[in-house]
């Protein structure tokens, strides 16, 4: 038991908390690289303004 847990739960707990550490480092990095994320409804808006004369 590690922590008062069995191995098994432990695992699952250590699993979670890599991948909510995983999505943070890629939110963190996209930001410092600024990119933006947008919905897919304002990105069409925009790229039709683009085709439009």
């Amino acid at each position: 038991m590690i922590l008062g847990m069995s191995l098994a739960a432990f695992t699952q707990f250590h699993v979670i908390l890599s991948l909510i550490g995983i999505v943070a480092g890629i939110v963190v990095a996209c930001a410092g690289c600024g990119v933006r994320v947008t919905s897919s409804c304002a990105s069409q808006r925009h790229a039709g303004r683009l085709r439009t004369p």
